[in-house]
């Protein structure tokens, strides 16, 4: 039912293949639901986007709805996708000349702040395994020097406590609390039970506990030890890794339909 356009999911691809295989599953779920969908890296992995677009061509189609399959935008989301799908950098949509054939393109926006985020870290925050007495979610980032992955996470978490979960926010680098501190005003807090969630799309070269592993607390098996006090303290997948991040991309798509 969805034939006439095609759908390309822009990944940022990765050396170890866990960003493929994230996209690859989102990819699954949409064409279970009658889309036609094709994938595009911005890098390491292939096909590139721009030879994707290629093949977008090739099979006639002669519109295309973009959706990223990124936390935040910047740099990758105004200026290398657009330019890799043959628009101008800092464009969302026009129309580009793939060996002579025009393709309408139009870019959905990122996914980190979509309306459904909250609904799906809530989800993942319930689903965990109930361990202490007051649970918390930390939401734990790469960090930037730019504002865009602090506010995505920053609003997730304002977001998170709108609805009376208490959320706390992470950073591995740039930015602060490191999660030492967070952990701390955690349990100052009187958290007891920790779901920390990677604001990721996938597992990446730093590994996925590399976010959690706070060598300055006795640990072992996902208990912290801090001043006499025990935390419990849950690391699960990347949010990108869930599966209910497609209702978060058809709605995009659908914004574009």
């Amino acid at each position: 039912m969805n034939r006439e356009k095609a759908i390309l999911i822009a990944g940022h691809g990765s050396t170890t293949k866990l960003n493929e295989a994230a996209v690859e599953r989102q990819a699954e779920l949409l064409r279970n639901k009658g889309y036609s969908v094709y994938l595009g890296f911005k890098g390491y992995t292939k096909p590139l986007l721009k030879n994707t677009m290629v093949e977008i061509a090739d099979d006639g189609f002669t519109d295309v709805i973009c959706v990223q399959m990124f936390m935040t935008g910047g740099h990758y989301s105004e200026r290398v996708i657009p330019k890799q799908m043959g628009l101008e950098e800092g464009t969302r949509s026009g129309v580009a000349d793939i060996g002579g054939r025009k393709i309408n393109v139009r870019i959905t926006d990122s996914i980190g702040t979509h309306r459904l985020m909250t609904d799906i870290l809530a989800e993942i925050s319930e689903s965990a395994e109930i361990r202490g007495n007051n649970r918390g979610v930390l939401l734990f980032g790469n960090g930037s020097s730019k504002p865009d992955n602090y506010e995505m996470i920053e609003e997730n978490v304002r977001r998170l406590q709108e609805r009376n979960i208490p959320a706390y926010s992470a950073f591995r680098k740039y930015n602060a609390p490191n999660p030492k501190d967070a952990v701390l005003k955690m349990r100052d807090d009187g958290i007891d039970d920790i779901v920390m969630i990677p604001m990721t799309i996938a597992s990446n070269r730093h590994g996925d506990r590399d976010f959690a592993l706070l060598p300055e607390f006795e640990q072992d098996e996902g208990i912290l030890t801090i001043g006499g006090d025990r935390i419990f303290i849950t690391y699960t997948l990347p949010v990108g890794s869930h599966d209910s991040i497609s209702l978060i991309l058809e709605d995009l798509i659908k914004q574009h339909l």
